[in-house]
């Protein structure tokens, strides 16, 4: 009897297990990879962006259309705005070491992930309205 308990218990298990790790490959988000195999990388042209010149118009026409995405532009519009009279904070924090090596105080407080990825991610929202406002 404590053996059919058992084997059912590792069954079910080796089931949860199998079904997980077949999900994960099948439902996997779109990785870096099938980005790059999607796009005609001999096409491209400087500044290399998800669209060209020409769907831009597309897009654009969208943006009107579209409330949503109308929405969307105008709040990266505003911020994009307060953004260029903001004057830049020059204090770089420090930069934590290797994790691998130990972690240090700068590792456990994040603020020179904060500050690189607020930076980094203004930086996107500014190129990218620059090129669909000229």
């Amino acid at each position: 009897m404590v053996n059919l308990y058992i084997m059912r218990k590792i069954i079910f298990v080796a089931f949860c297990l199998a079904f997980v790790w077949v999900s994960g490959k099948t439902y996997s988000q779109v990785s870096k990879d099938d980005i790059d195999k999607a796009i005609d990388l001999s096409s491209l042209k400087h500044p290399y962006l998800y669209f060209t010149e020409e769907e831009k118009p597309t897009l654009l026409n969208r943006i009107e259309n579209d409330p949503e995405s109308n929405d969307i532009f105008r709040r990266l519009e505003a911020e994009a705005k307060m953004l260029l009279h903001m004057p830049v904070d020059k204090k770089i924090p420090i930069q934590g070491k290797n994790t691998r090596a130990g972690w240090s105080e700068y590792d456990r407080d994040g603020k020179y992930a904060r500050y690189y990825n607020s930076n980094r991610n203004n930086a996107f929202n500014l190129a990218f309205l620059y090129q669909m406002t000229g």
